[in-house]
């Protein structure tokens, strides 16, 4: 491969988190360009994805699910892997992926956006970083009509949240009876991929250290979420993100932004 990787991402996204990491761990050289809600979805479909992110562009393929993505990484470097080579081990894994995707994720991110979106100076703070500067300042002018886009994009309502608070506890208890038996990771005796998406999709309710951005302070959030975050944080569930952020994140901060 004569040119790195390009990611198309969100700097904040914790779909586009999964896939940083699944790169960083098998020292996968990568380029990166960032956009701002609602300006991803031009950049994605412009080269070829959904209008989602992350998208990877690996010069003949372009990949626009963080699944798809990682299963990708295995055939590009072998070790250390993401899903085992052992079919019923690796159905499992694939399994609690497929629950974190589809549950998880969504849960998180519709729960933090629905107390943080209001709040338009502490939004700007959490999306600053790594942020194209003409799209943040756009962003900022344009703050009601773009919020009002996410929350639509993103189903942000009252019945929205109650029923994202109902599955963030039902996944995590899912995860919590793993972990009663003591196993490092979720499935096997390594790290695979359900242990990399359930840490990633549940950061925001967590709000680890070692995320690819930093994360905002529990004083400076709505109090509903800052509570809402302390029980996560002190839940078996909560603490097993931290430790896998600890002792497995290993965030690459020199992989370059594309321009």
């Amino acid at each position: 491969m004569n040119q790195p990787y390009k990611l198309i991402s969100i700097p904040l996204s914790h779909y586009c988190e999964k896939v940083r990491w699944g790169m960083d761990l098998k020292g996968i050289e990568f380029t990166e360009s960032p956009y701002l809600p609602v300006f991803q979805r031009i950049a994605s479909k412009r080269v070829g994805g959904q209008g989602t992110v992350p998208v990877l562009l690996t010069g003949d393929k372009v990949l626009s699910d963080s699944t798809d993505i990682l299963h990708f990484l295995d055939t590009v470097k072998e070790s250390p892997r993401l899903y085992p080579t052992n079919e019923a081990e690796r159905k499992d894994v694939e399994a609690m992926e497929e629950l974190f995707n589809s549950k998880l994720g969504p849960a998180t991110r519709r729960v933090f956006y629905y107390y943080a979106l209001p709040d338009k100076k502490l939004l700007m703070k959490i999306l600053k970083p790594m942020s194209p500067p003409k799209q943040h300042f756009v962003f900022g002018v344009s703050f009601f009509v773009l919020s009002r886009l996410m929350r639509k994009a993103l189903n942000i309502n009252i019945k929205g949240l109650m029923r994202s608070k109902e599955r963030l506890s039902m996944t995590f208890d899912e995860v919590e009876k793993r972990l009663t038996d003591g196993r490092p990771f979720l499935c096997g005796d390594s790290l695979s991929a359900a242990d990399i998406t359930f840490a990633a999709l549940g950061a925001p309710m967590v709000l680890p250290k070692n995320y690819h951005i930093p994360m905002p302070e529990l004083s400076e959030l709505h109090p509903d979420l800052a509570d809402e975050i302390r029980r996560y944080q002190e839940r078996p569930g909560g603490q097993f993100i931290f430790k896998l952020y600890n002792e497995q994140r290993r965030v690459n901060q020199e992989s370059p932004i594309a321009q």
